[in-house]
């Protein structure tokens, strides 16, 4: 089925892990996949963190990836922001995605003037952040989002709201969207990921446990999709596999 596969793309959270918790043999599967040949690249909504602090936790749970493997919604306002040549942009989002714009060369500023503004996922977000945030948007000549992911899972599949909580009330109460959402189920990593590692979208292989997010991107790209449920029998969204332990997707490649 998957015989024009080149490159599997693992969704990271409730995927590869819960919190800090490895969903069984994501290691296993990771490593087997390469021993077969098959590329491995890691793509997550998560803004929270740098892709070095994502890749350090990948390799405590003995993942081992280097840093352009990784592909996130922050390092894609990062690359946005610089197609764009923005500059003076108001980042409203976690400590880890400021640095990841600072290790671009920018300089993040906090004045309420600022002429851009970028929202991420932040479990700080406040009221006066928000202030802040809606202040800016009001008047800002581009406004992106990370993504507008409505939940996401933790420790036990607990789900916790995403970065949506902190992206829609700037929406409503400033009375304009974000001009671009850089996430998923935006393509746009896809996209870029094709074009660093000249790949076709039938050479691509999304594993993912939100529909919304993850499958949807993969059908919005036109590549292929393994949906990851532990109750599959519950899925009703469409997708080209369903799986419900990681290690299944090995038998579909073979060295």
């Amino acid at each position: 089925m998957f015989d024009s596969v080149t490159t599997v793309i693992f969704d990271l959270d409730g995927t590869l892990y819960c919190a800090d918790t490895p969903v069984q043999n994501a290691a296993y599967t990771v490593n087997q996949l390469r021993k077969n040949g098959i590329q491995v690249l890691f793509l997550t909504n998560n803004s929270v963190k740098t892709r070095a602090q994502i890749r350090n936790k990948l390799q405590n749970l003995e993942i081992q990836c280097s840093i352009d493997e990784i592909f996130t919604s922050g390092y894609m306002a990062v690359l946005y922001s610089l197609y764009k040549e923005l500059t003076d942009i108001y980042i409203c989002g976690s400590d880890g995605l400021k640095e990841e714009f600072q290790n671009a060369g920018f300089t993040n500023t906090n004045s309420k003037n600022a002429k851009n503004l970028v929202i991420g996922y932040d479990p700080s977000f406040s009221y006066k952040e928000l202030t802040n945030a809606f202040s800016i948007a009001l008047k800002a000549q581009h406004i992106i989002a990370c993504n507008k992911e409505r939940y996401f899972p933790g420790e036990n599949n607990k789900l916790f709201p995403g970065c949506a909580a902190m992206v829609a009330p700037i929406e409503y109460c400033s009375n304009r969207t974000a001009d671009i959402v850089v996430g998923k189920p935006n393509p746009q990593m896809l996209k870029l990921i094709c074009h660093k590692y000249n790949l076709k979208p039938n050479q691509l292989l999304m594993v993912g446990d939100t529909y919304e997010s993850d499958i949807l991107m993969a059908q919005n790209f036109g590549c292929y999709s393994a949906y990851f449920n532990t109750n599959p029998d519950k899925i009703k969204y469409p997708s080209d596999i369903y799986i419900n332990e990681l290690s299944q997707l090995c038998t579909y490649f073979h060295s």
